[in-house]
């Protein structure tokens, strides 16, 4: 799952200057970003970075990168605490994160994460969620364009309790990590019972070329993610920068919600649902 807090900061930049994401500023001292996430059955995340100036300097992708940070990171369970050690992969974006391999996500659990980098001790916390299965997934072909298909996924919500959702998408030989579906986070308020919800393509990272439709040979691999409030309010604020930044009218401006304190950025539990779709 790939964190988009830095991402959502160097997008904003660029858009405003060429006339995606909220939290940015022309000048001033940088600001410690912490983005994170565990999801049920997985290994934690950590991005550890800085919100980076809107600047004619700053406007290519390659140079995420030299905005990461070292740190020290840990993660409790409550009765564990794991140390995260620095990953480098060039298939990941950006390349640098922590991970650790004591423990995996549980659902029910709370996760207290802890950085500690230049100075600055950023905490919070969070909980994994119980997940919702995928009962299915199926594709839909687009009139008048061969080859070319809408996929959809069925579900049922559960009516006893809350529930928030996020989408990732990864399609084999495109993608090398999931992506954030773009329209893909609601609530369950917004959703009947028996949920059928379109799953649009995320946005392919690092050139974010957008495909609007799958094709034909396609291997599709889905993520139905749950989190908390919080989390949904920040898609949704996500979800709205990207539209609003592409209009001048609006100015990008606001702080997505966080629950970090000391930092910028957001540590999320997910439970997690996952299924597999060939396109032929």
């Amino acid at each position: 799952m790939k964190a988009l807090r830095l991402i959502f900061t160097i997008m904003a930049a660029l858009l405003v200057m060429e006339g995606c994401e909220s939290d940015f500023h022309i000048d001033g001292e940088a600001e410690l970003v912490v983005e994170g996430w565990i999801e049920a059955g997985g290994y934690p995340v950590v991005i550890v970075s800085q919100t980076i100036p809107a600047t004619s300097d700053n406007q290519g992708f390659d140079q995420i990168d030299s905005y990461m940070m070292l740190a020290s990171v840990v993660i409790s369970d409550g009765k564990n605490t794991m140390s995260l050690g620095q990953s480098i992969d060039p298939k990941h974006y950006p390349t640098r994160y922590y991970t650790g391999y004591n423990f995996k996500g549980e659902e029910g659990k709370t996760y207290t994460l802890t950085v500690k980098c230049a100075g600055i001790t950023a905490t919070a916390s969070t909980t994994i969620p119980p997940s919702v299965p995928i009962e299915n997934a199926r594709y839909e072909a687009i009139e008048g364009q061969p080859d070319h298909y809408r996929v959809f996924i069925d579900f049922k919500d559960p009516s006893d309790r809350d529930d928030w959702y996020k989408i990732y998408t990864k399609v084999e030989n495109k993608d090398n990590i999931f992506n954030s579906a773009p329209e893909g986070v609601f609530k369950d308020s917004d959703l009947a019972t028996e949920a059928s919800v379109e799953v649009k393509q995320g946005a392919c990272v690092p050139e974010f070329k957008t495909r609007q439709y799958y094709e034909s040979g396609d291997i599709v691999h889905i993520k139905l993610c749950t989190t908390d409030e919080l989390l949904y309010n920040y898609w949704r604020n996500f979800e709205e920068v990207t539209s609003l930044s592409r209009n001048p009218l609006f100015p990008i401006t606001v702080n997505a919600p966080s629950n970090m304190k000391g930092a910028k950025g957001y540590w999320a539990g997910y439970g997690l649902s996952e299924i597999e779709l060939t396109i032929p």
